[in-house]
């Protein structure tokens, strides 16, 4: 199985001829090139959700804006429709109270954050496994802090086929050794599947040294095969500001 977690970043007029209204194409050649099984987005705005939906074919992609009116960014999870049924969707807030929509932590940006999780049934085998796809915080540590660990405690008590394999991938907008990174591992029991890809931030190849922001971490009932970015230009251009980074795996 292949997942990608992948910042499409969001559409800003200054980005110029990097906008994404003007990367679309790119984008989906890429994607139809590697063909991942599931993929995790980041900074999906209402337009960009919307044309996931429609231009992404054999794919189903959920997922709802972080306001308190469901509008803004989304941390989209798309898979291959074939292949998977949808068992759960749900998304929550990064907050005290989760089910509330545009809550956020104190000492946050005044960005919301979500994690999107869906419960994913393979049609061939009859397997079932979670992911979970997140974007922390961008200027608080502490937030991005207390994400990591919100998530974390929900595996637990998941209701739905509890114990299952699992993946959580997203956008950290932290660095390896930062405390929010090594709470998966070191609490969370997890394993960042991504740790020797190097550098996945680079800003349109503005920084000549990439910075490790962008992670998939994994249950210990998969078994890592590769892992590497969609670093690639098309057409001379980088499909975003980020590498998608990917995994393939199995299940033990």
């Amino acid at each position: 199985m292949k997942i990608v977690s992948f910042n499409l970043r969001r559409d800003f007029e200054h980005d110029g001829d990097n906008r994404f209204n003007k990367r679309t194409d790119i984008i989906k050649s890429v994607i139809e090139k590697n063909h991942p099984d599931v993929i995790g987005f980041q900074e999906v705005l209402p337009e960009a959700l919307a044309w996931l939906k429609s231009s992404l074919s054999g794919y189903t992609v959920v997922g709802t804006g972080r306001d308190d009116d469901l509008g803004d960014e989304a941390t989209a999870v798309a898979f291959d429709t074939d292949k998977y049924d949808l068992i759960q969707m749900d998304t929550f807030w990064l907050s005290p109270t989760p089910e509330k929509p545009g809550s956020r932590y104190e000492g946050q940006s005044d960005c919301p954050r979500t994690c999107t999780m869906v419960l994913l049934k393979d049609v061939s085998t009859k397997a079932v496994f979670r992911v979970y796809n997140t974007h922390l915080d961008h200027i608080g540590s502490e937030a991005r802090l207390h994400g990591a660990k919100q998530i974390a405690a929900r595996i637990p008590e998941e209701k739905l086929f509890n114990g299952v394999p699992l993946v959580v991938m997203g956008d950290f907008n932290a660095f390896p050794q930062d405390p929010e990174v090594r709470f998966f591992s070191e609490k969370a029991g997890l394993t960042d599947f991504t740790e020797s890809i190097g550098g996945t931030f680079h800003d349109f190849g503005e920084l000549s040294t990439p910075e490790k922001i962008d992670y998939i971490f994994a249950s210990k009932e998969w078994t890592l095969k590769a892992a590497g970015l969609w670093d690639e230009k098309v057409n001379g251009r980088f499909i975003s500001d980020h590498f998608p980074v990917f995994v393939e795996m199995y299940n033990k």
